[in-house]
C-alpha cells in the first residue's frame, strides 16, 4: 500500500464517520473494528481519534466551505438566515445559513460574554454580510423577537437594499397560539390533554387501549399525541389523533378495570366535547398545513401571500360554525388581521407579483402598488431603468405583448418560477429581478434545522468537544452534499411539491388586508365576493393596520429589558422544524388528578 492509497482511505473514513456523527474515537481501543480493517487490508491502520478530530476534519472542512463559497459565488442573490440555540453544555450558539436557495452552513458564532442584544446581534448579521458579499445578501430572515426586530434596523441603516422579514411559520404558529388562547379552546385543549395522559401514563390504561385499538382499527391505527410546547399549531396533530381514536377511546373507558378520573371518562362519551374537538381541529388545520408547506425547502417567498389567502379564507368560513362565543370569534379575527400583517411584508408581495404561477392573482391595487414599490427599489439597486422594468411587468401581469404567447405559461406550475423566468423570459427586463426575488425563501427552517445535526453530534456522551471542533463536525456534515451530491438521495419530506399545487390550483385568491366597503342595502354581493360571515365582517372593516402601530399594540417590550434578553419572548420560541408528534408525558401526580377532577367540567355544546 503506498503512502497515497493510505491517505485516500483514511479521508474516506474520515468522510464517513463526520458524515454519520460517529464518535472520533471509533478505532481507538476496538479490537474488533481493527479485525475488520485488518481483513479487508493487514498493511491498513486506522486514523487515532487525533487525527480524525483535527488533521483529517480540517482537510474537509476546508473542502466542503470551498465548495460552499463557489456556490454562493453562483447564486445571483441569497437569503441570510439567523437562530440561536443553547447546545447540551448550556452554551449559546447563533446559527448563520445561507440559501441560494438550497441551505448552506455558513457560520456559527458562540456569544459567551457578551449579551445578545440588538447591537450584538446587527453585529453578526453585518460580518456575515460582509464575508458574503453585501450585493450578493437580498433578505436576511430571523424570528420575530424584539432583540432580533431591532437588529433589523442596524442592518438596514448600513445596507439600504436589504430585506429584513421575520420566519412566516413563526408567525402562523403564533397564530394557532392565539387561536388556542380563546377560553373555551384552552378548556378543550386542557381537557383533551389529560386524556392522552392519562390513558398513555398507566401502563394498563395504554394495554387495554392498544388491545381496543388494534381490534378497532388493525394496521391503520393512529397513536395518541401531544403537542410540542413550542410548536401550536401541533394542537392539530393531537386533535387529530384523539379524533381517529375515538371508539378506541370510548371502549378503554367503558372497562371496569380501568383506572381513569369521572372527568375524563365524561369528556370521552360525550358527543359535545367531540362536536368541539372537530370544530378546533377544522379551524387549525389550514394553519398546520401552512406551517408544513412554508418549511419545507422547496417554499419561495411569492407562496407566502398566497397561502395567508387559504388561511384567511379557511377561519372565516369555519368560525362561525365553531363553538367559540362572540366575543371570542371577534378576538380570533382581529388576531387573524394582525398576524397576516405581522407575516407579510412588501416583499411578499413583490414576489407573489413576479410568480408566474400568481402574478398577483387577487391582490388589491394598493397591496398590488406595495409590491411594485419593491420591484421597483431592487431595480435601481441593479442599476436598471425603473419605468421600463415596471412596464414589463405589467405586461407580464396581464399576459400582454411578449407574454401573450400561450406556450410560455404551459409549464408554469411544473418547474421554479426563478427558472422559467431565466429559461424562458432571460431578455426581457423584468427577469433581472424575477430570477433574483423568487430564489429567495420565507422561513429559518433551514437554519433550525441545523440544530439537529448540532444534537446528534454534541451529545451528553461527547459533551467534552471543543467549540471550534463541534463546528466544523456540524459544517462538514451540513455541507457534504455540495462535495459529494451523488451521494445524498433528495429527502421527500423536506419537498412539498404536491401541498404546493393545492394552494397553486385550488385555493381562490383573495385580498390580504384591504378594507372593505359593506352595503347593507345589497349584503349578499359583497359577502358572497370576499367571504366574510355577516357578524364578523364589521370586525374586519376598518382601517388598514400600520405594522408599527400594530406592533406597539399587541406586543408589549419590557422597559427594562427592551431587547426580551432576559427573559425569552414567547414569540421567538417556536421551533419550525421541532417534532409535532411529541410523545412527551406528564409529570402530574395522583393529588393534581383528584384536584384536577374538580375543577374540570364537561364541554357540552
Amino acid at each position: 500500500m503506498t503512502s497515497q492509497q493510505h491517505k485516500d482511505i483514511d479521508e474516506a473514513i474520515g468522510r464517513a464517520v463526520y458524515a454519520g456523527g460517529l464518535p472520533l474515537s471509533i478505532f481507538d481501543n476496538n479490537k474488533f473494528w481493527e479485525t475488520a480493517l485488518k481483513k479487508l487490508n493487514p498493511l491498513y491502520t486506522p486514523p487515532t481519534a487525533y487525527k480524525l478530530g483535527y488533521p483529517l476534519l480540517k482537510a474537509e472542512f476546508e473542502k466542503v466551505m470551498k465548495a460552499a463559497d463557489e456556490k454562493m459565488e453562483n447564486a445571483l442573490c441569497v437569503s441570510l438566515l439567523s437562530d440561536g440555540w443553547k447546545d447540551i453544555s448550556s452554551d449559546k450558539v447563533v446559527n448563520v445559513i445561507v440559501c441560494t436557495p438550497d441551505p448552506i452552513f455558513f457560520d456559527a458564532i458562540y456569544p459567551g460574554e457578551n449579551r445578545e442584544n440588538s447591537d450584538y446581534i446587527g453585529k453578526i448579521l453585518i460580518d456575515a454580510v460582509k464575508k458574503i458579499g453585501p450585493p450578493k445578501v437580498l433578505i436576511i430572515i430571523t424570528d420575530n423577537a424584539m432583540n432580533m426586530k431591532a437588529a433589523w434596523k442596524i442592518v438596514i441603516d448600513k445596507y439600504k437594499h436589504i430585506f429584513c422579514i421575520g420566519c412566516a411559520p413563526h408567525g402562523l404558529n403564533l397564530l394557532a397560539k392565539d387561536i388556542m388562547k380563546a377560553e373555551t379552546f384552552a378548556t378543550l385543549m386542557k381537557s383533551a390533554e389529560k386524556i392522552v395522559k392519562k390513558v398513555k401514563n398507566k401502563s394498563v390504561n395504554l394495554s387495554k387501549f392498544k388491545i381496543n385499538q388494534s381490534r378497532r382499527y388493525g394496521k391503520n391505527a393512529v397513536n395518541l399525541k401531544l403537542p410540542n410546547p413550542t410548536r401550536f399549531s401541533g394542537s392539530d396533530i393531537m386533535l387529530n389523533s384523539l379524533e381517529k381514536n375515538k371508539a378506541a377511546l370510548q371502549d378503554t373507558v367503558l372497562d371496569e378495570d380501568i383506572d381513569i378520573p369521572y372527568s375524563v371518562k365524561a369528556n370521552v362519551l360525550d358527543d359535545g366535547f367531540w362536536k368541539s374537538l372537530r370544530s378546533a381541529r377544522e379551524l387549525l388545520h389550514s394553519i398546520t398545513k401552512a406551517v408544513n408547506v412554508t418549511e419545507s425547502d422547496s417554499a419561495r417567498l411569492s407562496l407566502v401571500p398566497r397561502v395567508l389567502m387559504d388561511v384567511k379564507q379557511s377561519i372565516l368560513k369555519i368560525l362561525p360554525k365553531t363553538c367559540l362565543t362572540d366575543d371570542e370569534q371577534f378576538h380570533i379575527v382581529e388576531r387573524l388581521r394582525y398576524r397576516i400583517r405581522f407575516i407579510c411584508f412588501d416583499i411578499h408581495l413583490a414576489a407573489y407579483i413576479l410568480d408566474p404561477r400568481f402574478r398577483g392573482e387577487g391582490l388589491s391595487d394598493e397591496e398590488v402598488g406595495a409590491g411594485l414599490t419593491v420591484i421597483q427599489s431592487i431595480a435601481e439597486n441593479l442599476d436598471l431603468d425603473k419605468a421600463k422594468v415596471l412596464a414589463n411587468v405589467l405586461l407580464f401581469k396581464s399576459k400582454s405583448g411578449f407574454f401573450e404567447h400561450k406556450y410560455l405559461w404551459e409549464t408554469v406550475c411544473e418547474v421554479e418560477p426563478s427558472l422559467w423566468w431565466q429559461s424562458m423570459c432571460k431578455q426581457q427586463i423584468a427577469s433581472k429581478v424575477a430570477c433574483r426575488i423568487l430564489t429567495l425563501v420565507p422561513s429559518t427552517a433551514g437554519a433550525e434545522r441545523n440544530w439537529a445535526v448540532y444534537g446528534n453530534i454534541h451529545t451528553k456522551k461527547r459533551n467534552r468537544l471543543k467549540k471550534g471542533v463541534s463546528k466544523k463536525l456540524v459544517a462538514v456534515k451540513s455541507n457534504l452534499q455540495l462535495t459529494h451530491p451523488h451521494m445524498f438521495v433528495q429527502q421527500s419530506k423536506r419537498r412539498c411539491g404536491s401541498n404546493i399545487d393545492f394552494y397553486i390550483k385550488e385555493v381562490r385568491p383573495g385580498s390580504l388586508y384591504a378594507t372593505y366597503d359593506f352595503n347593507e342595502d345589497d349584503d349578499d354581493i359583497p359577502l358572497n365576493l370576499i367571504g366574510i360571515p355577516n357578524n364578523l365582517l364589521h370586525v374586519w372593516n376598518g382601517t388598514l393596520f400600520e405594522r408599527e402601530d400594530t406592533e406597539s399594540d399587541f406586543d408589549e417590550v419590557d422597559e427594562d429589558d427592551p431587547d426580551n434578553v432576559e427573559q425569552d419572548s414567547d414569540e421567538s420560541d417556536t421551533d419550525c422544524e421541532s417534532d409535532c408528534e411529541s410523545d412527551a408525558s406528564s409529570t402530574s401526580s395522583d393529588s393534581d388528578d383528584e384536584q384536577e377532577d374538580e375543577d374540570t367540567t364537561m364541554l357540552i355544546d
